[in-house]
């Protein structure tokens, strides 16, 4: 099984803990789209997704710059993870 993104950037199945690792980034980058969008949090009782893409990624910069970081770093795990260049050049978050 692997990790699938629908066209309206919801998950279709997850397994092992690579696939894990993406579905952490993809959750990461909606949250700083969500901050960039609109100020608001996914929660508050968890850091900011802009301090988790700083702390845990190594990404630098302001809330913008983190939101492309996060999106080149997704695309790289699913190539690593067995994604053709056409399929992540088709990702939507």
């Amino acid at each position: 099984m692997s990790i699938t993104l629908r066209e309206n950037g919801t998950l279709q199945a997850v397994d092992g803990p690579d696939h894990m690792g993406l579905l952490r980034m993809v959750t990461v980058a909606k949250g700083l789209h969500l901050e960039i969008t609109t100020g608001m949090r996914l929660t508050s009782r968890a850091p900011k997704c802009s301090t988790i893409a700083r702390r845990d990624y190594g990404l630098r910069g302001k809330p913008e710059k983190l939101y492309q970081g996060m999106l080149a770093l997704i695309q790289a795990k699913r190539l690593e993870l067995g994604a053709t260049p056409e399929e992540v050049a088709a990702l939507v978050i």
